[in-house]
């Protein structure tokens, strides 16, 4: 009697076999391509994230250095860096606006008016005295009769003791326009922030008041 062996004498049994061998292997071979391409995915979105990250941060932090007739050292300031609040850069907006409204002297009566009411609801402390008193020695509406004054600031920055240096540069001209002269000044401001006042919303939009003013023209200039 012959004995049947499967494994070896029937065709199609072993060709099923190879077959279900070949897919183990093919289905092995996909599931690592699948891992693969799913870890170089992830690989990219960490470069990619990471790129962007090292692109938005500053590499260099840039100073000012102020200098005395000497060449020595006499003060140093840090402008705005990257990763400080979007609040800081509306604050030296608001800064550069107080000195261009409370230095310039306006041919308009109006305009000159709704710039010194715009002065004096930033002003508190120590600045709302002194803005007065320079006023009064330097009343902007008995100038405008014979002259104009344009300020127009250069830098603000931020110094390390949280006061601001503000610098800018006014040019004085006759009632026809031709300049008379040119002044550099220099301001220490320093700042409280607080509540928004309701009445005071379109010249004090986010309630940046100035309570200490320090301002002189630079030598030289």
């Amino acid at each position: 009697m012959t004995t049947f062996n499967a494994k070896s004498d029937s065709p199609y049994l072993a060709a099923s076999a190879a077959l279900r061998s070949e897919y183990e292997r093919l289905e092995r071979g996909n599931q690592i391509l699948r891992h693969s391409m799913i870890a170089m995915a992830l690989a990219l979105l960490f470069s990619t994230t990471l790129g962007l990250y090292l692109a938005r941060k500053p590499r260099v932090v840039p100073y000012v250095i102020e200098l005395d007739k000497a060449g020595e050292v006499s003060g140093l300031l840090q402008p705005l860096a990257a990763d400080q609040s979007e609040n800081e850069a509306v604050i030296r907006f608001e800064l550069a606006r107080f000195i261009t409204d409370a230095r310039s002297v306006l041919g308009d009566g109006a305009e000159e008016k709704a710039a010194l009411h715009r002065v004096y609801d930033m002003a508190r402390g120590e600045a709302a005295t002194v803005l007065p008193v320079w006023y009064r020695n330097h009343p902007p509406f008995e100038l405008a009769s014979k002259e104009t004054i344009q300020a127009e600031v250069d830098s603000v920055l931020r110094a390390p003791s949280g006061t601001y240096e503000v610098r800018w540069t006014e040019t004085t001209r006759s009632l026809n326009g031709d300049v008379l002269s040119t002044a550099r000044w220099r301001a220490l401001l320093a700042v409280q922030l607080a509540a928004p006042d309701p009445d005071h919303m379109l010249s004090n939009p986010i309630g940046l008041y100035v309570t200490q003013i320090d301002w002189s023209e630079e030598q030289g200039s």
